[in-house]
């Protein structure tokens, strides 16, 4: 926090965002004329965590904001299988499905080449959990934003990852219901 302002005026444009949140909650876009706590709403209602400021990358043009969730899980060979990945967009600077943001499969909204390049990242980044964290990793969600160039940026890693699959499922059920279950039961 005391490196907040400092970081802001740099960058311009960033997020406010609590420590250990979830589905959105408490994440804040701010510029550097705005107040900036170190503790802020948390996941559960009612409670308060340290917040963490984290870099704004403008989204491509006629984006408000623009996430994909990768989930990749393990098979029983220890091997990493992509689930297919879920495009969050919104005209807000948050895109997050519990705040209002469609859930779309990424492979509509992204170019070829965006797909290929942030498959490559999300990969790297579940290798490097494997080969750097003590326990066993056997699920991941990778969230992604995408800058006017749809150059993917890693904003976070999640360990007890919702694929949103589900959301396509309800959108392309004869696509995307089966996988939705079967990434449901993959981690058992």
């Amino acid at each position: 926090p005391s490196e907040f302002d400092s970081a802001l005026k740099e960058w311009k444009k960033g997020y406010l965002k609590p420590r250990f949140g979830g589905l959105g909650r408490g994440v804040v876009h701010v510029e550097p004329q705005d107040p900036m706590p170190p503790w802020g709403a948390g996941v559960v209602r009612g409670t308060k965590e340290p917040t963490f400021l984290q870099r704004s990358i403008e989204a491509p043009l006629g984006y408000g904001s623009l996430c994909v969730r990768w989930l990749l899980q393990k098979n029983t060979e220890s091997q990493w299988l992509f689930r297919s990945p879920v495009a969050r967009v919104s005209k807000s600077a948050v895109a997050n499905v519990h705040q209002g943001a469609r859930a779309l499969p990424a492979e509509e909204i992204l170019p070829e080449e965006a797909m290929k390049k942030a498959r490559e990242v999300v990969h790297e980044s579940a290798l490097r959990l494997d080969n750097e964290c003590p326990g066993p990793v056997i699920e991941v969600g990778v969230d992604l934003v995408f800058d006017a160039h749809f150059s993917p940026w890693i904003i976070e890693v999640n360990s007890r990852p919702s694929g949103r699959l589900s959301a396509l499922a309800s959108i392309a059920p004869q696509k995307y219901k089966v996988e939705a279950l079967s990434a449901a039961i993959q981690p058992f």
